[in-house]
């Protein structure tokens, strides 16, 4: 299948010195050429902004949280197609072409599975976890967008910075777009994860999740930490790991316990 559509690469960033470098050089060497980089930085203190000027001309500034920034680049984005990337997840050389053949063929989004890796125990122990989700969408969410049908429902919801991905997938489902899922994978690097630095991420975000909850209530209940089936269909993957497993079930339980009080604390303040 011939295809000649331009696609916008958008990367909100924020002090994504550690791992922005060979990110951009991975969408760089992409297979698919007919692309443009946009980085959307929200003031980063570190070599961020340096970074990103070795790969691109296409730098902005903007807030406060990485919505309002994947917004932003969509609406200055050229491309047909738009592929939303995070600073810290590489994609592998096939992943812009195998996305647009699928939009292509009549879809207009597209969920990539994840690799995640990291240099430590935690980082291993989150990896394993994430490897449950495969092929699960409720866990899953969409990275790479038809512009037309992405803009339809208003893209990313700016109130929210903790389940905007959800949030946006639930509110094109309901307006009957369709998904798919693609091969190549994305090598998501977790770093050198620190127990309690997760946790602290988690709170942060939980005070947020409660504006998602509000309008997903529903789907809300699939996507509960602890009652998730993806662990029970991936048993054996598991009992394979027991010592990572051991330490996924830990470090979930403590990122549970302080998303509930960021929740507690959203319904307090309200």
């Amino acid at each position: 299948m011939e295809i000649n559509v331009f696609v916008s690469v958008v990367i909100p960033t924020k002090n994504s010195s550690e791992h922005l470098d060979k990110v951009l050089l991975s969408v760089r060497n992409q297979t698919y050429r007919n692309i443009e980089i946009i980085v959307v930085d929200n003031d980063s203190v570190d070599d961020t902004r340096e970074i990103a000027a070795k790969h691109t001309d296409k730098i902005y500034t903007q807030g406060s949280e990485r919505s309002s920034q994947k917004n932003f680049g969509a609406k200055i984005a050229k491309g047909e197609y738009i592929f939303f990337l995070d600073s810290d997840a590489e994609p592998s050389e096939e992943v812009v072409w195998e996305c647009a053949k699928l939009i292509q063929k009549g879809y207009d989004m597209v969920i990539i599975p994840e690799k995640h890796l990291g240099s430590n125990f935690w980082a291993r122990a989150k990896a394993l976890e994430r490897e449950c989700f495969l092929n699960d969408d409720t866990i899953e969410a969409p990275w790479f967008f038809k512009r037309d049908s992405f803009f339809s429902v208003g893209g990313y919801d700016e109130e929210m910075f903790a389940g905007e991905d959800w949030d946006l997938f639930e509110r094109m489902k309901e307006k009957g777009y369709q998904f798919t899922r693609n091969q190549s994978f994305i090598r998501h690097h977790l770093g050198h994860l620190k127990f309690w630095k997760a946790i602290r991420k988690k709170y942060y975000y939980g005070k947020n999740l409660g504006v998602f909850i509000e309008k997903n209530k529903k789907s809300f209940s699939r996507r509960i930490p602890f009652l998730r089936p993806a662990y029970i269909r991936n048993w054996r993957l598991l009992i394979r790991h027991p010592f990572l497993t051991i330490g996924f079930l830990l470090l979930k339980a403590a990122e549970s316990f302080f998303i509930l009080l960021g929740i507690i604390k959203y319904k307090l303040q309200k």
